[in-house]
């Protein structure tokens, strides 16, 4: 892994714990629960490379697992946007790891205290 991509890890790592910090400080401003285990995926909301094993095995189980947490994560503003990344973004590295996730999916399973 290149000098880069550990600086660009290291950075979306950063994101998480001070989106996490803030969760705990403010009940409005929420980190949904499974974006720790999404990490491996950050690399990829900004570019169209396709994206790791180890991001689709995470984004394979999160949606087997935790769909719920997966559409706080896609929908909720300001969480993709700090990855650099977009809801649309998001839903193109899922599709590239082989999930079908269509937006009609999260209809009724978002929730506000993830």
């Amino acid at each position: 892994m290149g000098s880069s991509n550990m600086f660009m890890l290291a950075m979306a790592m950063a994101v998480v714990v001070l989106s996490m910090t803030r969760c705990f400080g403010q009940s409005n401003d929420t980190t949904p629960a499974c974006a720790q285990d999404l990490v491996p995926c950050a690399d990829y909301l900004s570019n169209t490379n396709p994206p790791s094993t180890t991001c689709c095995t995470n984004i394979k189980q999160t949606v087997a697992t935790q769909l719920a947490c997966l559409c706080n994560l896609f929908f909720t503003p300001g969480i993709l946007e700090a990855y650099g990344g977009n809801t649309t973004s998001g839903l193109r590295i899922a599709t590239a790891c082989g999930e079908t996730m269509d937006v009609n999916k999260c209809k009724g399973k978002r929730r506000l205290d993830i």
